[in-house]
């Protein structure tokens, strides 16, 4: 009896001591009130408009530390005093559990007996012990068009472990995502993800994996910006990456997406702001922007597509070697082709399909046809002299380089055809170029001339993606293609909703230039027409100036007439975000022609 009652006694001891210990700090209540509500103790618990975006109960420590962040700093400060043993496994301990809140409160209060990993902390220490790392770094997916979630890019974190970034598969790769089950059906994936009705949190995983999947099995490129960042800010994030992995947050695909998430976790880091707000919508790429402003980027790193990387490597080809790898091709992969070849033809073809091979590999989730293949190339390609890997560079400008992808402008417009002027404003929340591809979402303009005002044209959506990097015969055939969709009431429409598809081949003609020849259909609510056309494209980007001219040669099937329909446009760059824009379009002999300034933000 006199044991238990012991036990007893000393944790009432204990549980008194906690409470004097803490009310004995030289900071009295309100000192803890106004505390409560500094910036950073609210960025640490992730708390917007009154609650906290983190809705998984363990990372409270407050039964209301959810909606309290006063409740939640005094249970934080409680838990500081707590013995190790009231935990069957340290580990569990608070102190443990939120490192980052405590190294925080310790700047600001001065902890007693404060050490940035307790020794019972034997997870935590573990995990920077394994772990060394050396800086951070944020890097941008580009769209793919395959998953609308990915449409508008992704961000994840890289944790690097060296300081060559060419090695750097193993490093660490930290990403936030929805949780959506396999197989989910493409309508409810989108309610869901507008609606909120996905969990999200934070994971983390080997780089190679996310390299793997983005790079080689989506063919997108990455872009990584080494940010500088001090040896205790990196410290700092690591801990406070150990409190949020596997966290519950409510998942937003407009807004409280990977790009809010990831920008609002570096904030914290860094101790500055990044423009992070819960609006409609967040796009990724704006916490690219927001870096590069707050001159917070050291080093920008370009990790090409593999298919782009392949090209590259076909283009050093010279003419005779690239016949002599068709006709291997041709004939199911056979190299004693190569037997009279000299030895640096031999050399330079057996470099390319190793490489060749290594993307199907990846392609075909280890294909024994193509682990066959080569072992086939390596045994010839071992008894040949080495050999030094050629390198090549990219003309792609990096994102944070290209102008910001929300739009607004003011235009003058003539109706030459009837000898009508009007001023309209346009807007677009999401107007993104890159690589001459098109991802526009509502974009509006709202006309006015001497006598009403009207809505001059609503795009819904136009995506146009072009065809690139094809080497014939070796990679499956790509094709160009748009998609647009909205309202008119300009050239030759009145009240017109219409759709607009058009599939094709598109060709890089020179560096700066892409020839786009595709078939085009649309359809038009406005004298119930559907037009089909063959259309060619002819897209010019030279320094500041881009230009599109677009000539389709319309039939209409109803009438069974046939007439022109040209576009024309031309942006030319006085400054980053800034732009002149020339428009001409005309379709049977009705014409228009307008001119403006464009703003991007």
């Amino acid at each position: 009896m006199l044991p238990r009652l012991s036990f007893f006694l000393r944790v009432s001891i204990a549980i008194i001591l906690v409470k004097l210990a803490l009310f004995a700090t030289p900071y009295d209540d309100s000192r803890l009130r106004q505390l409560a509500q500094e910036g950073k103790w609210l960025q640490l618990l992730y708390f917007y408009n009154g609650k906290s975006e983190i809705r998984d109960p363990s990372f409270f420590l407050a039964k209301d530390g959810m909606v309290d962040p006063y409740h939640e700093l005094k249970a934080t400060l409680q838990a500081y005093f707590e013995p190790f043993s009231k935990y069957e496994n340290p580990n569990d301990h608070p102190i443990c559990r939120f490192p980052a809140r405590y190294f925080w409160l310790h700047k600001t209060l001065h902890l007693p007996h404060y050490s940035i990993v307790n020794p019972h902390c034997t997870y935590l220490r573990q995990s920077l012990q394994k772990t060394p790392v050396r800086s951070v770094s944020l890097i941008f997916v580009t769209g793919y068009l395959g998953n609308p979630a990915s449409s508008f890019g992704h961000l994840f974190i890289k944790l690097n472990t060296g300081e060559n970034m060419k090695s750097d598969l193993f490093d660490l790769a930290i990403s936030y995502g929805a949780d959506v089950p396999k197989n989910e059906n493409i309508f409810l994936y989108i309610y869901r993800g507008l609606f909120g009705r996905y969990d999200a949190r934070f994971t983390d995983k080997y780089f190679y994996a996310n390299d793997l999947v983005y790079t080689s099995l989506e063919q997108r490129d990455m872009w990584e910006y080494r940010l500088k960042m001090t040896k205790e800010q990196i410290l700092y994030f690591r801990l406070h990456l150990w409190e949020l992995l596997h966290k519950k947050f409510q998942y937003f695909f407009l807004n409280q997406n990977c790009g809010y998430e990831v920008a609002r976790a570096l904030e914290i880091a860094l101790g500055r702001s990044l423009h992070v707000s819960n609006r409609l919508w967040y796009l990724p790429v704006e916490a690219v922007f927001a870096l590069e402003e707050e001159g917070a980027v050291e080093k920008v790193v370009y990790h090409a597509s593999a298919k782009k990387v392949l090209y590259q490597k076909y283009r050093f080809l010279s003419q005779k070697q690239r016949q002599i790898l068709f006709a291997i091709v041709a004939q199911n992969y056979n190299l004693d082709l190569l037997d009279h070849c000299s030895v640096h033809d031999k050399s330079e073809i057996l470099n390319f399909l190793l490489s060749y091979y290594d993307y199907l590999w990846l392609k075909n989730a280890g294909s024994k046809r193509v682990k066959f293949l080569k072992y086939q190339a390596m045994k010839k390609r071992i008894l040949l002299p080495p050999s030094s890997e050629k390198s090549f560079t990219f003309a792609e400008k990096p994102p944070h380089l290209l102008d910001k992808p929300s739009l607004l402008g003011l235009a003058y417009g003539n109706n030459l055809s009837q000898k009508n002027g009007y001023f309209y404003l346009f807007y677009s929340p999401y107007s993104w170029k890159m690589d001459n591809d098109i991802l526009e979402i509502f974009n509006a303009s709202l006309a006015k001339d001497k006598k009403h005002a009207f809505v001059r044209e609503f795009r819904l959506i136009n995506i146009e993606k072009f065809s690139k990097y094809d080497i014939p015969s070796l990679l499956d055939k790509s094709f160009s293609w748009r998609i647009a969709a909205g309202y008119q009431s300009k050239v030759y429409y009145t009240n017109d909703y219409y759709m607009d598809l058009a599939l094709g081949k598109s060709y890089d003609v020179t560096t700066h230039s892409t020839l786009a020849l595709m078939g085009n259909i649309s359809f038009h609510t406005d004298k119930q027409n559907v037009l089909l056309s063959p259309e060619m494209q002819w897209i010019l980007s030279w320094s500041d100036v881009q230009a599109r001219m677009k000539l389709n040669r319309q039939f209409e099937p109803k009438t069974k007439k046939h007439f022109n329909q040209v576009t024309f446009d031309i942006t030319y760059r006085l400054k980053r975000n800034l732009a002149l824009r020339f428009d001409f379009e005309e379709i049977k002999n009705r014409s228009v022609v307008s001119g403006g300034l464009q703003i991007h933000f």
